[in-house]
């Protein structure tokens, strides 16, 4: 076979394949023989439309047919039209009886030659594998003398720019970044052949010299210790680069190895490519705390307060942490939020070490930047007390969602704000100077208006208005579900979730005072416009209507059943969708569900009503779907009164009781007689809409009480616990539609089971559309589950709804999302339990993956 420069080719398989062409293109017909599959490529590379390719194996008749018919077809037609090549996975035929009972040795027969391939000693293995690479053929000739027949991956690598045909052949890559790459990190397959082919050792210790200046002591033997080693050295490296004051280095960190300058670029971009690859993220993560440990990095770097801008290891967190606080201190809004915002690609910052810190970072800045803008707009609210209830209801609402929220992430972090506590209690201030302002424009133009306000519905007329249509005009089956403490802000936004899924509208109405249970749940019945009458007995307030006391939900469905008789039933909501309840009825027509729980948290617990409040949000969602296969075409969720919820109690807030005779002691309202006072509001009964047995009614000016104890309360007078919301809802009745078509996989460290060593593991969560054009977003329930119980649920994160803790992800313009959600672990739960993600309204699982604990404490 004819060598030089016209046969050169980039690989051997290029070089073979234009082997066999022009073999081919000579003789018209070729048998194949590659016992080892090595040249199949270059075969398949053949395929054309001129060229007929048979795939034979020995013994095979069909294939010989095959190949007969198509070699007599080619002699009936123009010579050189067609060619015939015929691949064979068998040894090729040596002796005349070898060739005898091989059925394609017709096909290799030549005048008085048996032509084949291969044909000569120029087309072994090892020649053409040098005819291939003819400049390299001393490091060919090497490979061939050092392995007989090295795999053709391994000869491919020679000359292909590197000088590591081991490395680059067991591991499967090209570059330097990724021979240094695949080593720290390799995939399954990768440290497979690691481990199974040791000849890579040899060239290790000569890539890392060269390659990386780094002198490795693991030169065979343990794949563990030798990745640690190079990570040490890999990482430490990168963290030194970055570092804007080398000189700030300690000392006793001065003669841990680490690469000079000439090989910088190469370090970040390996440590890059290993930080931004979700495959590699959590391999990286684990040697990077090892890193940590074994060089005591965060201890000995304690006196640093500026590591630069990468993200080699997690304690470098603190010191971006503590910039964010420095701007927000100085107010530099801007640079606070570009902090933020660079964060968001940090593989550390939402990990299980930082992650809560800065969800609550994040929380801080949207409260405080909120409450600025609110302030600002305040100066345009109009001067009626309408007005200030239409900016409530519009904007002014959303600090208060803001800061629930807030107070929901400090209690998911059991108070233990750490950087952020000095900032936590700055935001908090800032938020109750707000709140106190509203609350003095608020009690100011109640003083100089009374209430209700004018042109907005009072709570005695939202039956007559809103519902009682539906039932008498429509005659629809109308679900009323009374939510003891919906105050506005917590509809609103379960509002806005629900607009996606089903038509809602929500309104506001003005509360009856004082915001009690009972006032409140009296004034949502039918007739209660006129006939609302406020009695006392023992010291507590009885609500009358039509002269009859209405007290708990049994009188509220008596009232309801003068009216509309058997047509209407009463139901728990717990047990609605536990299933408990008996079929209702198709007769009834208006259906009364009650539910309290907003209102029991808030009462038996000074912390934690967050949480319950997320529960029962969710619980209102399931109930719409409930509700909508029992048949009921239209649910509206009103409420009784609303809450104040303070971050917590100031000696200032205590307000001394104005004097006076006061039948009833509340904790934010006196109802009796009694005279002027410069801390409390005292109005006479009939200018705050109320008919009853008292004179007068007093409530604090601010946002105190006449009773302390509480940051959960209510029965007075604010915008919190005087608007109202009506909330609508008209439902697809029947069975529920069809599941969503999105698959949702569960994970954890890319893996389908395992062990967590910390309260706040990451679960990995890959949603995918089934098509481009299903939802465009997905929620569920993330949650821990053992032996029937919650053993944690999902923490507080920028993919977790604050409202609803529901894990939300979007798609935008893709049908595929990947996202990480941090679950809070009960302190007291130790054991095996189940990751589940269901589907809130239906309770179908979309995943559950099986973990066991093994914290790390």
């Amino acid at each position: 076979m004819p060598g030089g420069s016209q046969h050169r080719r980039m690989t051997v398989l290029d070089y073979v394949s234009d082997l066999f062409k022009r073999r081919l293109d000579r003789e018209e017909c070729l048998v194949v023989y590659d016992p080892a599959e090595r040249y199949r490529p270059a075969v398949e590379d053949l395929d054309e439309s001129n060229r007929t390719i048979i795939y034979g194996k020995e013994g095979t008749i069909e294939g010989r047919e095959a190949a007969m018919e198509t070699w007599i077809e080619m002699g009936e037609k123009r010579p050189g039209s067609h060619q015939l090549l015929i691949y064979l996975t068998t040894e090729k035929p040596v002796s005349d009886e070898e060739k005898m009972k091989d059925p394609y040795a017709p096909f290799c027969v030549r005048e008085d030659k048996y032509v084949c391939f291969p044909f000569r000693d120029g087309e072994t293995y090892e020649e053409l594998c040098v005819q291939a690479k003819e400049n390299h053929e001393e490091q060919i000739r090497a490979l061939f003398e050092e392995d007989e027949e090295p795999d053709l991956a391994t000869v491919e690598a020679v000359g292909g720019g590197a000088s590591w045909p081991r490395l680059r052949t067991v591991l499967d890559v090209e570059s330097d970044r990724e021979i240094v790459r695949s080593l720290l990190c390799p995939s399954d397959k990768q440290h497979k052949k690691l481990e199974n082919y040791q000849t890579w050792w040899s060239e290790y210790e000569t890539f890392a010299s060269r390659v990386l200046g780094f002198e490795p002591a693991e030169t065979s033997g343990s794949l563990d210790a030798m990745q640690n080693e190079l990570a040490r050295y890999v990482l430490f490296s990168e963290f030194v680069f970055d570092l804007p004051d080398e000189e700030a280095l300690p000392e006793s960190l001065a003669d841990v190895p680490r690469a000079d300058p000439s090989k910088k670029k190469l370090i970040y971009a390996v440590c890059k490519s290993l930080r931004t690859s979700k495959r590699h993220e959590e391999r990286y993560k684990d040697l990077a705390r090892t890193v940590v440990q074994d060089l005591s990095l965060e201890q000995q770097t304690e006196g640093i307060t500026d590591f630069g801008k990468l993200d080699t290891f997690p304690f470098e967190e603190r010191a971006f942490l503590n910039a964010f606080v420095e701007a927000l201190q100085d107010d530099d809004r801007e640079e606070a939020r570009s902090i933020l915002e660079d964060r968001e690609s940090s593989i550390w910052a939402y990990s299980e070490e930082r992650g809560s810190d800065w969800v609550l970072a994040r929380r801080l800045l949207n409260l405080l930047e909120a409450i600025e803008k609110q302030e600002r707009t305040l100066d345009d609210v109009g001067d009626t007390l309408a007005d200030l209830v239409d900016y409530y209801v519009s904007d002014g609402r959303r600090v208060d969602t803001l800061h629930r929220t807030l107070e929901q992430t400090v209690q998911e972090k059991y108070w233990q704000t750490g950087i952020l506590d000095e900032l936590v209690q700055d935001v908090r201030r800032k938020y109750r100077a707000f709140a106190d302002q509203l609350q003095r424009m608020f009690i100011d133009r109640v003083d100089a208006e009374g209430w209700p306000p004018t042109k907005i519905r009072r709570q005695t007329q939202v039956f007559d208005k809103t519902i009682a249509p539906s039932l008498a005009e429509h005659g629809r089956r109308v679900a009323f579900v009374m939510v003891d403490a919906f105050r506005y802000e917590l509809a609103a936004a379960f509002a806005d979730r629900l607009s996606n899924e089903v038509e809602a509208k929500i309104e506001a109405a003005a509360a009856t005072v004082p915001t009690t249970t009972r006032v409140g749940m009296s004034a949502l019945l039918p007739g209660a416009e006129g006939d609302h009458y406020l009695g006392v007995k023992d010291e507590k307030i009885v609500p009358k209507l039509d002269g009859e006391e209405i007290i708990g939900p049994d009188d509220r469905l008596s009232h309801l059943q003068k009216t509309y008789g058997d047509r209407c039933a009463m139901a728990d909501l717990d047990a609605l969708l536990r299933g408990d309840e008996e079929a209702i009825d198709d007769t009834v027509q208006l259906l009364l569900v009650k539910t309290r729980e907003i209102d029991t948290a808030g009462e038996s617990m000074n912390d934690g009503i967050e949480r319950h409040i997320d529960t029962a949000q969710e619980k209102y969602l399931r109930a719409v779907s409930a509700l909508g296969k029992f048949g009921f075409e239209e649910i509206h969720f009103v409420t009784d009164h609303g809450f104040l919820l303070l971050s917590e109690q100031e000696p200032g807030d205590r307000v001394e009781k104005p004097t006076g005779n006061w039948a009833v002691k509340k904790e934010r309202s006196l109802l009796g007689t009694g005279s002027e006072s410069t801390s409390s509001l005292v109005s006479r009964t009939e200018e705050l809409g109320i008919d009853g047995d008292f004179d007068h009614m007093a409530v604090p000016r601010m946002l105190g009480a006449f009773r302390m104890g509480s940051k959960y309360m209510h029965s007075g007078m604010s915008l919190q616990e005087c608007v109202l919301p009506v909330l609508s809802v008209k439902t697809a009745t029947g069975e529920q539609a069809d599941e969503q078509t999105i698959d949702v996989r569960l994970s954890y460290r890319g893996k389908r089971e395992g062990w967590v060593t910390t309260r706040r593991p990451m679960i990995e969560i890959e949603a995918a559309k089934q098509n481009m054009f299903g939802e465009e977003a997905i929620e569920f329930r993330l949650e821990a589950r053992s032996d029937g119980q919650v053993v944690g649920h999902a923490a507080q994160d920028t993919h977790v709804d604050p409202s609803t803790s529901l894990v939300e992800i979007e798609f935008g313009d893709s049908v595929q999302e990947s996202v990480k959600v941090p679950l809070s672990m009960k302190d007291n739960f130790e054991g095996e339990f189940e990751i589940v993600a269901v589907n809130p309204i239906t309770q179908i699982r979309f995943d559950a993956i099986t973990l066991k604990t093994d914290y790390l404490e």
